[in-house]
């Protein structure tokens, strides 16, 4: 909900919600009405496919066309966020991000209407902004439907208090979610101690008092006061014609009147820093972490960028020089650090985690001389300009989708304005050794905030910050080339049977191949193989299993961590490793690569030697297997992790000893602890080769061509080992109740679940796919009314069951976060909607609508790229094609009523499930209860 402020970090995090009553409605005329009486939106400008226009009430509209993918992306953006509260008003705007999805009198089920639509939806709130965006199938229709409810929800929204009163609750429950990160809690502090006046010193997500206390009255204030379209730009992206859009903008936000009240700048400033600032935080935990952070410029001044340039070529692995300084050096586990691109004064900082049995202080110590005493000789022009090669790619890959262009226009918006996008790019382009120059000269000591205080007899003062006239800098900017559009794709099954090939090449190499003309000529492969290896070895196997295509990335005989990193960037590429060892996947590496189609050659000469001649480097693996480690200290505190390590341990119960058996945390810590090195050469020289090779390849290539890449990058690739594949029988579950206790957590995690037989070759498969959807597949399901909406207990509840072709067995499971006080409410909600669900089953209209939402998700999800290759690689796998796909939808749509119920009855079973709690048991008063079939386990800590 709240958003990350660095700049190239979006983070969005969900804000759903409904809305009561308020006696404030406008009606919105017809489009021939007002057509007739009110004038078309000016065009203001426009720059490299982006246009600009204005409509008489002041909303600003920004148009980008992209017709290649069939979506569309409209996102309305407020220019309201946390800095604009007042006392007593400590966050209102991410309150009220979430009340306006409480429905308007017309619209009193606006989350329904999203899931009926097959809508991606949300709503961020940061410092400077407020967002709500739908992301559709494009459509008039679609567009229609999302313009007439942000016009509604802008000036109808009836935020009632008895619904605020609920949501209380689950703002609450995310505000003690971002509780439980000890790292986000001091960097929280910082800005406090850094920001005495300014809003940018407080958390987006506010004061809990404050949050708690809130009435619905002063709410309606600020409401009205900032949401209204002089204070707002709407962005649409995507396939849609722009005359249509246009009318149809007109027609929606067109009668809303332009507000009498005017706007007052925001005026306060943060006064320079006199003197370095200290924070300590203090609270349970296994291991320490160092951060410091010193004020900087807006995102409009030239120096952001100098700043943004300095963050990469100190922070980024594996080339950061601060990278190298203490992590390769084994001060910290990881660094990180940034520059918060702000519409006004914003912060750069930079910290990280710091291995067991170092002094915290005197590393911080190191990391403040590294930062103050910053040598323009230890800059070269090479860093400089991976940096431009890397920020040109992102930008590429930017452009080549219509949506980040959407969102990336309303970052810019939040700033100060939309050509700032485009500004900063040449700017980028432009930059100079020189120009680090400003950059370095604001980390002083008296502009820090550490956790010490550093007296000064003579403080050295940082300058004073441009004030940026941002319309006169831009005025005469008339931007670039606009880049090449891709074909219009058709997502039906005829065509992707049309365009897509699967086929079967020597060793047995299966591929799928899918060619379509990509804007910006983007290409992705997927790769997986399968290891050889006997089952019992590589279950003792399984953390060698998981680090060795991650190791494998690292670097190849001919080129280090560094230089493959920089290669990658220059061939406009990236490649990724992951290993896995589950019971679907007993055994199996992945990797995925992203290029461009005219930088295939290099890339493809790249990813050949990651597969067939890893560097296997020491030095590298002691990072990797350092990091991994800490990975694991660190989560033996998160109640999340102790819950899924729980929930496993239920849902598969094999005995100890038996190569099924699920691992604890601890096991796989002591696992992970004695791997060598050795282990994973092991693995890689004995169990992996090409004989059993699937790979799917996406979007602008030639089909011959890339045939003859993936021979030649698997020929000749053998296996020493071939053993037969692990299998896992069937293991009932246990009716149980674990409790965990997790002291000083925030925010408590409550799953239920218990094994099952079922496959997804099962005739009964398309119903349980809809049972699902009814069950706890999103914001329209039955846990998500009951736990969420109705009883406000949780910011986020999910469930259904989990089906694979390779498994007998399946596994049901329903999980939500909540407050460690509302534990056993939660748990026993969900005893109590699930033997409603399994007692009396489903109406036509739940059904009729999971299928709507099914069949929307369906068509929103053939558009994007990720989701195809999923399927096709699922396809290739178990020998299948599109046919399976379109069958299984046709399948689902024939579903009757009478069959889902007794689906339902035959595997919604409650009198099966445990239970797993993961709280603080002083806050949830000691006991958490029985659980809901009044089974007892003893407490896990």
């Amino acid at each position: 909900m709240s958003e990350s402020r660095l700049k190239k970090s979006r983070r969005v995090f969900g804000s759903l919600s409904l809305i009561g009553s308020l006696a404030l409605s406008i009606s919105l005329p017809s489009l021939n009405a007002l057509a007739a009486s009110s004038n078309s939106p000016a065009l203001i400008r426009s720059i490299e496919g982006v246009k600009e226009y204005k409509l008489d009430n002041g909303l600003q509209i920004l148009l980008y066309r992209d017709s290649s993918k069939p979506k569309i992306l409209i996102d309305l953006i407020y220019k309201v966020g946390s800095r604009h509260e007042g006392y007593g008003e400590f966050g209102m705007a991410h309150l009220l991000e979430h009340m306006l999805f409480k429905g308007t009198a017309s619209r009193p089920d606006i989350m329904k209407a999203l899931h009926d639509k097959g809508a991606e939806a949300n709503a961020t709130t940061s410092s400077d902004r407020t967002n709500y965006y739908e992301s559709l199938t494009a459509s008039p229709e679609n567009l229609e439907f999302a313009l007439s409810l942000e016009a509604d929800r802008m000036i109808n929204s009836k935020i009632a208090a008895e619904d605020l009163a609920k949501e209380f609750s689950v703002v609450r429950n995310e505000f003690e979610n971002n509780e439980n990160n000890p790292s986000g809690k001091l960097m929280e502090k910082m800005l406090h101690a850094a920001y005495q006046w300014h809003g940018y010193g407080r958390t987006t997500i506010g004061n809990k008092s404050d949050i708690e206390k809130v009435s619905a009255d002063s709410l309606r204030k600020f409401y009205k006061h900032y949401y209204q379209p002089d204070n707002a730009v709407l962005i649409v992206t995507g396939a849609f014609d722009e005359t249509d859009a246009l009318a149809r903008i007109q027609k929606n936000f067109g009668s809303i009147p332009r507000p009498l009240r005017v706007l007052a700048e925001t005026y306060t400033r943060e006064p320079i820093q006199e003197g370095a600032n200290e924070v300590i935080l203090e609270r349970r935990g296994d291991e320490s972490s160092v951060y410091i952070l010193y004020h900087t410029v807006s995102g409009a001044d030239p120096v952001d960028n100098d700043l943004s340039a300095l963050a990469y070529i100190l922070f980024d692995r594996p080339s950061g020089l601060l990278y190298k300084e203490f992590v390769k050096k084994g001060l910290f586990t990881s660094i990180t650090g940034g520059n918060a691109t702000l519409a006004e004064p914003g912060y750069f900082f930079v910290g990280g985690n710091i291995p067991k049995g170092q002094d915290p202080r005197k590393i911080a110590q190191k990391l403040i001389a590294a930062m103050e005493t910053i040598k323009l000789d230890q800059i070269t022009q090479r860093a400089l300009d991976l940096y431009k090669a890397d920020a040109k790619i992102s930008e590429e890959r930017t452009f080549a989708d219509a949506e980040a262009v959407g969102f990336m226009l309303g970052e810019s918006v939040s700033i100060g304005d939309w050509r700032l996008a485009f500004e900063s790019r040449e700017r980028t382009d432009k930059l100079t050794l020189d120009g680090m120059k400003k950059a370095t000269q604001w980390f002083k000591p008296s502009n820090r905030t550490l956790g010490i205080y550093l007296p000064s007899a003579k403080p050295v003062r940082t300058p004073e910050p441009n004030d940026i006239d941002i319309a006169k800098m831009l005025k005469d900017y008339k931007g670039q080339t606009q880049i090449e559009d891709g074909e219009t794709f058709d997502t039906s099954y005829d065509n992707l049977k049309k365009r897509t090939e699967i086929a079967v090449m020597d060793q047995g190499i299966k591929f799928a191949l899918l060619p379509k003309k990509k804007k910006g000529n983007l290409v992705t492969i997927d790769i997986q193989i399968p290891l050889q290896g006997p089952a019992d070895e590589m279950s003792r196997q399984r953390q060698a299993i998981a680090l060795l295509p991650n190791l494998m990335v690292k670097g190849t005989k001919t080129f280090d961590n560094e230089r493959l990193n920089e290669e990658l960037i220059l061939s406009k590429s990236s490649i990724y490793g992951e290993g896995q060892w589950s019971p679907s996947d007993p055994g199996v590496v992945k990797f995925s690569m992203s290029t461009k189609r005219e930088k295939l050659p290099e890339a493809f000469e790249l990813l050949r030697q990651i597969l067939r001649e890893p560097r296997f480097d020491e030095k590298e693996f002691d990072l990797l297997h350092k990091h991994s480690i800490q990975g694991f200290e660190e989560a033996k505190f998160d109640p999340g992790t102790l819950s899924a390590y729980a929930f496993g341990l239920s849902v598969m119960p094999y005995p100890k000893g038996d190569v099924h058996a699920t691992f604890t945390m601890d096991e796989d810590l002591a696992s992970i602890t004695r791997l060598k090195l050795a282990d994973i050469k092991n693995v890689y020289n004995n169990w992996i080769g090409a004989e059993k090779v699937f790979v799917t390849v996406v979007g602008d290539f030639e089909a011959a061509g890339m045939k003859a890449q993936i021979q030649r990058l698997f020929a000749g690739w053998k296996s020493k080992v071939h053993a037969k594949k692990m299998t896992f029988p069937y293991a009932p579950s246990v009716v149980s109740m674990t409790r965990i206790d997790t002291p000083d957590k925030k925010g408590a995690q409550v799953t239920t679940g218990y094994s099952l037989l079922a496959n997804s070759r099962d005739p009964e498969y398309p119903a349980i796919r809809l049972a699902n959807q009814v069950w706890g597949g999103g914001s329209a399901s039955r846990v998500w009314k009951r736990i969420r909406d109705k009883d406000g207990l949780t910011y986020g509840v999910y469930g259904g069951i989990s089906v694979t072709n390779s498994l007998e067995q399946a596994v049901y499971s329903t999980n939500a976060t909540c407050a460690p006080e509302n534990a056993d409410k939660v748990a026993k909600a969900m005893d109590e909607e699930l033997r409603l669900f399994a007692g009396k089953g489903i109406t036509q209209t739940e059904l009729d609508d999971a299928k709507k939402a099914y069949f929307a998700d369906r068509r929103i999800s053939f558009a994007d790229d990720a989701y195809l290759k999923e399927l096709l690689m699922n396809d290739i796998l178990w020998n299948r094609d599109w046919s399976f796909n379109e069958a299984l939808d046709n399948k689902v749509k024939e579903v009757t009523l009478d069959e889902i119920n007794a689906v339902i009855k035959k595997f919604f079973t409650p009198d099966r499930v445990f239970t797993v709690i993961a709280a603080d048991e002083k806050v949830a008063k000691g006991k958490i209860g029985d659980g809901p079939a009044g089974a007892k386990s003893p407490t896990v800590e």
